[in-house]
């Protein structure tokens, strides 16, 4: 209708009941692993291991973003989790410039997510992996002399409660990031122990949307929100992201602080993919580095060499190995 009550139009929709239940904290998954930006270089290699990571502490469920003819072996990784129910996949046929289709994933995952999620993380890329800042200080928020592993899943009402503010008033909860070295082809990012002080002199933060206070979506922050909401600023002490992003330079200057904050998880995570995936994880992620996909109208960054896809690397669950379909994931 107008704003006169006169009649527009009608749209006819359907839905699967049950394909999404409620969570508490809840990610967009964007397409980086579609375009040669170079900035997401390796980003095969990235996907399962932010994935396994952010499950392990509390993020609930994933909405998966494809778009156009998916590679088999982009395809057979997302199997894996879309038919445990932990993920949806959402899929466009159409391939828009990256600016566009990054805003687009923002706002369609945030409209899929009200009714179901509380907190949303609408723009947190796969070479970002959210962290405590200081364990012992984040082990606060809960009164407990340790953070709790799921810590995702009840960080950001525990954030709202230990600021005195009641979770209808916050629109929004940032956190900065810190910028990391790569690690090297066959290692997990989280191995890399070199950083920056402080996201490379970057001031942009990322963050977590209360979902339904939010109507609007920008990278770093919500565009359109309900009147006399805050975003609340967390200290790096307490919630930082870890930004695994190459650079020119990778010398002392470039990252001159030792910070080995995620090599226990990495451990952790390392054996998760071994089991989810049932390879050694060094050859795991060497064959994922060397695999991007074949997608129409994806950029292609000036002097880089063709891609070349390995479609000898299997990555197939057993449970999903013989199907040929793809699981029912809320298209």
């Amino acid at each position: 209708e107008d704003a006169t009550g006169k009649a527009l139009g009608s749209v006819l929709a359907e839905r699967k009941d049950g394909l999404l239940q409620q969570y508490r904290s809840a990610a967009c998954v964007r397409d980086v692993f579609f375009n040669n930006e170079s900035s997401f270089n390796h980003a095969y290699k990235m996907l399962p291991e932010w994935l396994e990571y952010s499950r392990l502490h509390g993020i609930e469920h994933f909405f998966m973003y494809t778009f156009g003819e998916v590679d088999p072996t982009m395809r057979h990784m997302l199997e894996v989790y879309l038919a445990k129910g932990w993920a949806s996949r959402i899929h466009f046929e159409r391939y828009p410039d990256t600016v566009e289709r990054q805003h687009a994933i923002m706002e369609d995952c945030l409209y899929r997510a009200k009714g179901h999620v509380q907190w949303l993380l609408p723009s947190l890329d796969l070479d970002e992996f959210l962290r405590p800042g200081n364990a012992t200080q984040l082990a606060q928020l809960w009164g407990s002399a340790s953070v709790p592993q799921d810590y995702l899943r009840s960080v950001w009402d525990e954030i709202v409660r230990h600021e005195g503010k009641k979770t209808g008033k916050v629109r929004s909860i940032s956190f900065d990031l810190y910028r990391y070295q790569r690690a090297p082809p066959n290692q997990l990012e989280m191995f890399s122990e070199k950083r920056s002080p402080l996201n490379g002199g970057s001031p942009l933060p990322k963050y977590a949307a209360n979902v339904r206070k939010v109507q609007s979506l920008w990278v770093h922050w919500p565009q359109v929100y309900e009147e006399s909401t805050l975003d609340l600023r967390v200290n790096k002490s307490i919630l930082v992201a870890n930004h695994y992003k190459s650079k020119k330079k990778d010398g002392k200057k470039t990252f001159p602080i030792f910070d080995s904050a995620l090599r226990g998880d990495a451990v952790v995570v390392a054996e998760r993919l071994r089991h989810r995936f049932g390879k050694d994880v060094a050859q795991l992620l060497e064959g994922l580095a060397a695999t991007r996909p074949l997608a129409s109208g994806s950029e292609s960054s000036a002097g880089s060499p063709p891609l070349i896809l390995d479609r000898s690397l299997d990555l197939r669950s057993p449970k999903v190995a013989n199907g040929s379909e793809w699981p029912n994931s809320g298209c």
